[in-house]
């Protein structure tokens, strides 16, 4: 794939115009001239009426004239080249090139590697050297070549490259990974052959180059820094490399295309956010580029937990701005987690590590930029690597992918391993004590795996929404931030991200008011819960995340009875009659705050 990022073209002479000829005829300086001096322009105009406007030069037109090659690079990358064996993993990194002419020399042999070839050389990192493209002196370069991804041992990549006279030269250099600094390449290989025409094919051995910036002679990274800075010079048949190519460039004439028409003028950016923050927006992928971005980015500067679920809550309906039931949101984590699924909520918490590529090879996990998503041999959406600090159950400023226009739904697979068990065992939980256990065991082993970086987030989940010993029956752990809206249900996905008005009691009975037993309606079912709240800090500002970890079992008598003659407080009503049961739970909320505050003044006075 072929990235162009500018191109500068001479444009076409242009004959005089009459107006022009009239002002240079008016400009003879004594008047006595002035009458000859404008028959003199006449006739020069009469010329150019009769005669018209003198044609280029055949060079000037073909220098607006392109041509287009096909140019494969192909690995050789064996124990031919490398006689003493193939390292693991050996690959070429993404190519990086340019077309130009000879006003501007990028790198040569003998000469010292500038700091963007020293970060393709060491890193293959790309930027650096495509900035010093882009900043080469104004008139010496066409456009930026930048290839897919990276090329292993046996592969190749095939992308087109175009040229005129005004920029018949190449130049191109990709890491030979891993090294110290070892790079191929080709450095202002012109496409014109002795007789001055393109040739109609071309090829190019590929050797090894040393940068002169790192040492080191074995095919590894992280060696110390050449000191004082070498030159660029060739390692064929020296060091590790024999005199066999490790890889060839081919080029293949294709076509001849006539000099473009004038640029239409730049369409103006649109006149707010919202133009392009809407999946209606989305009509080609540089759109839905943008449109992944622009939903990243909300997710990025959301400064709390309520924040970023209201805004994933968004992502899932159909009616607003980011679903239209083709093109929807998943939110992945750098393991592979599925956190947020807008279509499919049961796919949520399974682990797609290994089943998403980048067009052109490379797993998205690994891409520190956005791709175009390969999934089942056919592009499908985009992927857009961001990172965002208020995701619930993560790290604190955690990496993420968020994929957008993906519309195929992998079946995944669930994450094995453990957080620990507790000392009560959901199926164990049929008393207040043991619910008390339970629930401040759960407080703790929620801290200890979200201070944990080797549990994913999405693992957490998977792992306390199983059958096990932290869901058994009807015993099961929620999570709330603490303006009450739900991070994680252990029963039932379509409570989590809203305010769910039965745990929302729980939480300010307990946390706000003192620890208790309170009774409340889920499900039709009455249950006595109970819950404790979590601080975990994260980070170097120690800003401190809140959570508040909650679980109920069910009792077999009606609101206002006692299960086991521990008192507490009936709330809620069924799945069925919640606007009915909403007042009495709100009269049973005000009549305990207001009891517990009017005991606690008598025994202050």
């Amino acid at each position: 794939m072929t990235s162009v990022k500018s191109y500068r073209l001479p444009g076409p002479s242009v004959p005089p115009r009459r107006d022009d000829i009239r002002a240079w005829g008016g400009a003879c300086l004594p008047r006595v001239f002035r009458a000859p001096c404008r028959a003199a322009m006449g006739l020069f105009l009469l010329a150019v009426v009769v005669f018209g406007p003198q044609p280029e030069p055949v060079r000037a037109q073909a220098a607006t004239q392109f041509v287009t090659y096909t140019v494969t690079f192909e690995s050789n990358w064996n124990t031919d080249s490398t006689p003493n064996g193939v390292v693991a993993g050996a690959h070429f990194t993404t190519l990086i090139g340019a077309v130009h002419n000879s006003g501007v020399i990028f790198w040569r042999e003998g000469g010292m590697a500038t700091p963007g070839v020293e970060d393709v050389a060491e890193l293959g990192d790309t930027r650096g050297f495509e900035q010093e493209i882009e900043k080469a002196v104004a008139g010496t370069v066409g456009y930026t070549v930048m290839g897919s991804g990276n090329i292993y041992a046996t592969e190749k990549e095939t992308f087109e490259v175009r040229f005129n006279r005004s920029y018949p030269l190449f130049t191109l250099l990709s890491m030979i990974g891993p090294s110290p600094d070892w790079f191929v390449g080709v450095s202002g290989l012109s496409l014109l052959n002795e007789s001055d025409a393109w040739r109609s094919s071309h090829t190019v051995d590929l050797f090894p180059y040393d940068a002169g910036t790192e040492d080191g002679e074995r095919f590894s990274l992280d060696n110390p820094p050449t000191v004082p800075q070498g030159t660029i010079t060739s390692l064929r048949g020296r060091g590790k490399f024999s005199d066999t190519r490790m890889a060839r460039l081919s080029f293949t004439l294709d076509t001849v295309i006539p000099p473009p028409p004038p640029p239409e003028p730049p369409s103006p950016p649109p006149a707010e956010e919202e133009e392009i923050c809407v999946v209606s927006a989305v009509i080609n992928d540089q759109s839905l580029e943008r449109f992944v971005e622009c939903a990243a980015e909300n997710i990025a500067v959301s400064d709390t937990f309520e924040e970023t679920l209201s805004l994933l809550e968004e992502f899932r309906d159909s009616e607003g701005n980011w679903n239209d039931g083709s093109t929807y949101l998943v939110l992945l984590t750098r393991r592979g987690g599925v956190y947020f699924h807008a279509d499919d909520r049961e796919v949520e918490d399974l682990n797609w590590s290994g089943i998403l590529s980048c067009e052109g090879g490379g797993s998205v996990l690994d891409r520190r930029e956005g791709c175009l998503v390969e999934y089942g041999g056919a592009s499908s959406g985009y992927a857009h690597p961001f990172s965002a600090s208020y995701v619930p159950l993560a790290h604190g400023e955690d990496e993420f992918i968020l994929l957008g226009g993906f519309d195929e739904t992998p079946e995944g697979e669930p994450f094995t391993g453990v957080i620990g068990r507790p000392s009560t065992e959901a199926g164990e939980v049929d008393t207040d004590g043991e619910l008390r256990e339970f629930v401040e065991d759960a407080g703790r082993a929620l801290m200890g795996a979200i201070e944990d970086p080797e549990i994913d987030p999405a693992q957490l989940r998977g792992i306390l929404r199983r059958e096990g010993p932290w869901r058994k029956g009807g015993v099961y752990i929620y999570i709330m931030d603490q303006a009450g809206r739900v991070i994680f249900d252990g029963e039932d996905r379509s409570r989590e991200q809203k305010d769910e008005y039965a745990k929302q009691y729980v939480k300010d009975l307990i946390t706000g008011e003192g620890e208790g037993i309170v009774e409340y309606m889920e499900g039709g079912l009455l249950r006595r819960g109970y819950a404790v709240r979590v601080e975990i800090s994260l980070d170097e500002e120690e800003a401190t995340r809140i959570y508040v970890v909650g679980s109920g079992y069910p009792v077999e008598e009606q609101p206002g009875g006692s299960g086991n003659g521990s008192g507490g407080c009936a709330v809620g009503g069924s799945d069925s009659g919640v606007a009915f049961g909403l007042f009495p739970a709100a009269l049973a909320l005000f009549l305990t705050v207001w009891l517990k505050r009017r005991v606690a003044k008598d025994r202050t006075y």
